[in-house]
């Protein structure tokens, strides 16, 4: 009896040490955390993707240029206009989100959908993230001379990113945007039809839930343009804020795009404060 006792207590440590070996190598071999915590850096759409049966809330918001360090009559832009984006995406699956969004500038509404190709896993097996994320989008402000076709826009970005250590990820995105039609702006921006790009993106973890980022995104379409931006992110469970400072007043690729600068007239004639706050909630 003693014996049998034995047999079963060993059985019971065996398969119990057998059960935490396997699901250790399960976690050995399964997808990286947090190369990203938010779908976006600042404007670059990183391989982050919202979760099944959760809807991220996401407000984006930029003020004017700064124009001077001496523009203090101004607070340095925030008084100057500014642009408001405010979107929703839901997590349809593992892999799969649908949102869209609207943007103050030309009354924009924009639609999208990101799909998770791969993602990086601890062992090393798959080294690599790699989303794409496609978009759709209208302008409905009141533009003379535009037909409903003339109104409309899209674009497709493909992000990859490594994450290299427990601080550090870097992403690069090539994207590709069109506009049916576009009107003169400025010397400062393109106003071609087709637009391509490839954006570069980094963070760096400084600390629990404080991280530094930085993008460059080159644009070419009638000469080559830039965006750059570079900023703080915080995460407070549900929340990610994040602030900084862009050549940007646009947050989808088209329009960041679109509006990329040549800098003339000085960077500080472009660069200017923005944050962004993403919010999300569970319903499953």
């Amino acid at each position: 009896m003693k014996k049998l006792l034995a047999i079963v207590i060993l059985s019971m440590f065996a398969g119990s040490s057998f059960a935490q070996m396997k699901r250790e190598r399960v976690s050995a071999d399964g997808p990286v955390d947090a190369v990203f915590k938010a779908q976006r850096l600042i404007t670059l759409s990183t391989t982050k993707n919202v979760n099944p049966g959760t809807i991220q809330f996401m407000i984006q918001h930029s003020f004017g240029p700064i124009e001077s360090l001496t523009n203090s009559q101004e607070l340095w832009g925030i008084d100057g206009a500014a642009n408001i984006r405010f979107s929703l995406d839901w997590g349809i699956s593992e892999n799969l989100s649908l949102g869209f969004g609207r943007t103050k500038y030309e009354k924009a509404y924009d639609f999208r959908g990101k799909y998770t190709l791969a993602k990086q896993t601890r062992s090393g097996s798959v080294p690599l993230g790699v989303a794409i994320d496609a978009t759709l989008g209208i302008r409905t402000d009141d533009a003379p001379g535009y037909s409903f076709n003339d109104r409309l826009f899209g674009g497709v970005s493909i992000p990859v990113s490594r994450k290299v250590n427990e601080e550090f990820s870097m992403l690069i995105s090539p994207s590709i945007a069109f506009f049916q039609k576009t009107d003169f702006i400025s010397p400062f921006y393109s106003f071609k039809d087709i637009y391509y790009g490839v954006g570069l993106g980094a963070r760096y973890k400084v600390s629990k839930r404080m991280v530094l980022m930085g993008e460059f995104s080159p644009v070419y379409s009638d000469g080559l343009r830039t965006n750059f931006g570079m900023g703080l992110e915080m995460e407070t469970g549900s929340h990610v804020f994040q602030l900084f400072v862009t050549t940007s007043q646009f947050y989808t690729e088209p329009y960041m795009m679109r509006y990329a600068t040549n800098l003339d007239g000085g960077v500080l004639e472009h660069l200017r404060i923005g944050f962004n706050v993403n919010r999300l909630f569970w319903y499953d």
